[in-house]
């Protein structure tokens, strides 16, 4: 093809920014400029603009955006929308707003951008709010990224009242009142919210069982566990780290062989992710052959170097006459681990294993 016109330029350009080669749309929109008769077009900017977004490249979107004034396209909407997505994501909240008021037209798409722009900044919450209030025509994204805003600033109690006021409230919303309350420390209301939501999914459980576990209520959370079970809601990798964790964190070693159970029985001890988790949760309670033989099945380079720092931790307390979780003095067995998985600093270990304490 001798000369491309615009809609070729623009499907090459559209083409390196959705497959995220930002430079190369950069690049081919230079040549768009020189080469290309009737030049950038409104359909042009938009991605050239994202892909300066995804540089990370401040002064050139400023640059493009500068370009626009020349050609006149300032003012169009869905050119306007990326650089108030542009703006936001660079935490440029008055250049964004900049951009948004002086917008003649402004669809549904260019107020959600807006909203989620101000709401980047915690600073801007109040600004967000203002913004939210004026918006026509909210929906439920829009409801759903103004709540969103006030658990990620912390303030679950603003949240709590939108969420209240919201006309229609689906799982999302719930879902985000819940995480919350889980992500700050309002364990008993979290758990009334949680029991009194109209339905629950997957998402809604590990959020209350982690909750739980952060709180150190392993008995709950195994109690809220159980209960999924019991309503056909199915635990994934999420689930049960959470819940190896917390055995970890309190030395429950008899409900975190219970767990191992329940993952060899269900065939997810495989998983390197939950692998780990075992190997972590045998290790802190004191059980480093049960650790060893989860360890041995995974063969995987992160757990080995986990396993090893658990066992420096527990040799180093051992050497003071107490094993970390208080299991008491290292036995021949877990002196043999350790010089099977700490041969690479034996000037620090072997004298310590060659005093026998």
């Amino acid at each position: 093809m001798s000369e491309p016109n615009s809609f070729v330029w623009n499907t090459m350009i559209r083409g390196f920014q959705q497959n995220h080669e930002p430079k190369n749309a950069i690049k081919l929109f230079e040549r768009m400029r020189v080469e290309c008769w009737d030049g950038p077009d409104f359909f042009t900017y938009p991605f050239v603009i994202r892909a300066c977004g995804e540089m990370m490249d401040y002064v050139k979107g400023v640059c493009v955006h500068g370009l626009l004034f020349k050609v006149g396209l300032e003012l169009d909407t869905f050119v306007g929308t990326s650089l108030v997505e542009f703006y936001g994501g660079f935490g440029d909240t008055k250049g964004a707003r900049r951009v948004f008021d002086e917008l003649p037209m402004k669809d549904k798409v260019v107020w959600t951008v807006m909203l989620s722009s101000c709401g980047k900044n915690v600073c801007d919450l109040e600004e967000a709010r203002r913004l939210f209030d004026r918006m026509p025509g909210k929906d439920l994204v829009v409801w759903n990224i103004m709540i969103f805003q006030y658990i990620k600033a912390g303030d679950v109690e603003n949240a709590k009242k939108l969420f209240d006021l919201a006309p229609i409230k689906d799982l999302l919303m719930y879902n985000t009142v819940l995480g919350g309350y889980a992500r700050h420390g309002e364990v008993d209301v979290m758990v009334k919210f949680f029991r009194d939501m109209p339905a629950k999914d997957l998402v809604s459980w590990n959020t209350v069982i982690g909750g739980l576990v952060r709180d150190k209520r392993v008995n709950k959370a195994m109690a809220h566990f159980h209960q999924m079970q019991s309503e056909n809601v199915y635990p994934n990798d999420i689930t049960l780290i959470s819940l190896l964790s917390a055995c970890a964190q309190v030395g429950a070693l008899d409900i975190g062989r219970w767990l191992h159970s329940y993952i060899d029985r269900n065939h997810r001890g495989s998983d390197v992710v939950v692998g780990t988790a075992l190997v972590d949760m045998y290790s802190k309670c004191g059980d480093l052959e049960s650790a060893e033989y989860v360890f041995d099945q995974l063969k995987n380079p992160d757990v080995e170097t986990r396993f090893k720092k658990t066992l420096y931790v527990q040799w180093s307390v051992s050497s003071g006459g107490i094993v970390a979780m208080g299991a008491g003095h290292f036995t021949s067995r877990e002196k043999y681990l350790s010089r099977r998985y700490l041969y690479n600093a034996p000037e620090l270990f072997d004298g310590t294993l060659q005093s026998g304490q």
